[in-house]
């Protein structure tokens, strides 16, 4: 039995065929869709968990926050598999 607090190391894990183990979509979503890792125990999953950015209201938005709220933004419309389990069927 071995418990991991790494969510890579708990990936790497898996795919060096350790176990089991419960993990978001947005790290085992590659594994998943090429075959590497299988879904098992599917009525077990854990419940969606909604991505909010919010940040202090200025008139000045800081570039690195404007940065990462476009660049999470593009993703989520890009790759709805990783921010939308119901879009990727896994």
């Amino acid at each position: 039995r071995h418990e991991l607090t790494d969510g890579d190391a708990l990936l790497d894990a898996c795919l060096a065929g350790c176990g089991l183990a419960q993990l978001p979509t947005w790290l085992a979503g590659e594994a998943l869709r090429c075959g590497a890792l299988a879904q098992v125990l599917r009525p077990l999953s854990g419940a969606v968990m909604p991505i909010h950015v919010l940040w202090q209201k200025t008139w000045h938005l800081q570039p690195r926050v404007r940065v990462a709220v476009e660049a999470l933004a593009e993703l989520a419309a890009k790759r709805t598999d990783i921010f939308d389990p119901a879009a990727s069927g896994t």
